[in-house]
């Protein structure tokens, strides 16, 4: 299906192209039908362990001199950006943290922790290549939000991630009580 859906979506994106409509829109779908599929298949045994939060550098505040990008333990915690949140849900999930700046070193990232699913933030292009990039991996991408356009002091609702996390939990609750 996910192998179907990838052709479906690359013949829609030619077209697109094309006509020159926007395609934020059909990358839109594109990410939720992929998480659709994934939240759909995740493994009964899948762990918080196994997860990889993978997250942009242009959630951190731009002018912040500590830069997260090598070491998001390089964070302060000031609260100026949403870092200090997703840091905080990563150690109270057991969630691995990484950040990237763009999808060369997100590809090396994922290939290096060869992790079980990754939640990956993103704006709709970036999350449409990289769910593409990486597949066979399972995605479950989050969009971020550009109040100051792309690319600089972007953030992120982190209610949908913490729901995306509790499905997955909930969803290893119940395969557990099944057996």
């Amino acid at each position: 299906m996910r192998l179907f859906i990838n052709i479906l979506f690359s013949i829609i994106l030619v077209l697109i192209r094309f006509l020159r409509l926007p395609q934020d829109r059909i990358c839109q779908w594109f990410i939720q039908t992929n998480n659709q599929l994934v939240l759909a298949n995740i493994l009964p045994n899948l762990k918080s362990e196994h997860l990889l939060l993978l997250i942009p550098h242009c959630l951190q505040n731009y002018d912040c001199e500590f830069k997260i990008t090598a070491r998001v333990e390089n964070c302060r915690r000031c609260g100026k950006c949403i870092i200090k949140d997703l840091i905080d849900l990563s150690e109270e999930h057991h969630v691995r943290l990484s950040v990237a700046p763009g999808g060369t070193l997100a590809r090396a990232i994922i290939k290096k922790c060869q992790p079980g699913l990754i939640i990956a933030v993103g704006c709709e292009r970036e999350l449409e290549a990289g769910i593409n990039d990486v597949y066979p991996f399972p995605v479950i991408g989050i969009l971020n939000q550009k109040p100051e356009g792309p690319c600089k002091n972007t953030t992120l609702d982190i209610g949908r991630v913490k729901e995306v996390m509790e499905l997955i939990r909930m969803k290893a609750v119940r395969s557990q009580s099944i057996r």
